[in-house]
């Protein structure tokens, strides 16, 4: 049986590795580093829904709007547009 600090450490390496797959993909995309920290801040660890709007997690523009800064928001629009 798993103990709980066993199970938290796994929940954090997954957390780890899902921030640093996103990480990579944000700056491949080449978002500034200010919206890569406040996504990752937010925990937007899913490029995917960030962009593709045919992604089962697809976010929408209106939500994003709420919850990102302007700049992020913008970068992220722009992208979209490509």
């Amino acid at each position: 049986m798993i103990d709980h600090d066993d199970a938290r450490a796994a929940a954090d390496y997954a957390t780890l590795l899902h921030r640093r797959d996103a990480k990579a993909k944000y700056e491949e995309w080449g978002f500034s580093e200010a919206t890569v920290a406040e996504l990752l801040n937010k925990e937007f660890f899913i490029p995917a829904a960030l962009v593709d709007r045919e992604h089962a997690k697809a976010l929408t523009e209106d939500y994003m709007q709420r919850e990102l800064s302007a700049q992020a928001f913008g970068e992220i629009k722009a992208f979209r547009r490509k």
